[in-house]
């Protein structure tokens, strides 16, 4: 007997914070979805001060508080989450945890890089191409997660500490950044992606999950292909952002000015990721975490 169950998940990622209403099957198929998100930026000059600033805490708190509300219209039973880069290392983030136990019905968990990745594969297994050796790469603020598979088999997952937030505190002063910033921050994330384990093997095809890959699709669309893309398009738009002002980003495709800052240094990681593994074609993709973790909800109520 198929089990129906309404649940709300959130993402407390180090840019953006990230809720998903969904009504999901206890086969694990997602039947309906609600998505809201904000660009609160929670790992803001934390590699400098180690801390949240106080105002990124309230509007994150504000954001949960208007989600469990939605999530109650909507008639969810659960409202489960997970916080990532920017938790784990922030002095206050315990504090953050406390007040969201004591302030919400959220039970929302700091979870590992590799716990990271392991959802983001959950949440985006019946999206993989079948007979192509991929890569499944999610970009995130503090962290970038990788799930590589070959003939349909996760043969590695693996979390990177690097990220489009921490890239553009270090490396970007000024909008646009500039060519010398954007090529400072692609050498830094190749530094980090040389890390990866179990590639020395090519493969074709990259996965960019999350909102920085659906909005390089946007954009490459707008001015060069039609997605999936090239290795060398990706290159052309790391350098189009560059030099070109966030705002002009914005107007284009309507994302929070915050988003387009960062996007420039998301690419950068795009790049070098695509690069070291040698793929001709890359495709941007939701987000897989919240999905991960709503199918993991249905299957957990089966087996209780």
């Amino acid at each position: 007997m198929t089990t129906i169950h309404k649940v709300s998940a959130v993402d407390l990622g180090t840019n953006t914070l990230k809720a998903t209403h969904a009504t999901v099957s206890s086969s694990g198929k997602l039947l309906d979805m609600e998505h809201a998100s904000e660009t609160i930026r929670l790992g803001y000059g934390i590699e400098a001060t180690g801390r949240i600033e106080q105002q990124r805490i309230d509007a994150c708190l504000a954001f949960l508080l208007e989600q469990e509300r939605i999530g109650r219209k909507y008639g969810s039973e659960a409202y489960i989450g997970v916080a990532t880069e920017a938790l784990r290392i922030a002095s206050n983030g315990p504090s953050l945890m406390d007040r969201i136990v004591a302030e919400t019905s959220w039970q929302v968990e700091i979870i590992s890089g590799d716990r990271e990745a392991e959802l983001t594969y959950l949440g985006l297994m019946d999206q993989v191409p079948e007979g192509i050796d991929c890569a499944i790469v999610d970009i995130g603020g503090g962290s970038t997660e990788v799930v590589i598979l070959r003939d349909g088999v996760v043969t590695n997952q693996q979390s990177l500490a690097i990220g489009s937030g921490r890239l553009a505190d270090r490396f970007f002063t000024t909008d646009p950044p500039g060519i010398d910033a954007e090529e400072a921050a692609l050498m830094a994330a190749l530094d980090v992606v040389t890390t990866l384990q179990g590639t020395s093997d090519s493969v074709p095809f990259v996965m960019l999950a999350g909102g920085s890959g659906l909005f390089m699709n946007q954009l490459i669309d707008l001015f060069w292909e039609t997605p999936p893309f090239s290795a060398d398009t990706l290159g052309l738009l790391g350098k189009h952002l560059a030099t070109t002002p966030a705002q002009d980003t914005v107007d284009r495709i309507g994302i929070p000015l915050a988003r387009a800052l960062v996007l420039p240094a998301s690419v950068a990681v795009g790049i070098a990721i695509v690069g070291y593994l040698g793929a001709t074609r890359a495709l941007g993709v939701p987000s897989g975490i919240r999905m991960g973790l709503i199918r993991e909800f249905a299957e957990n109520a089966v087996n209780d």
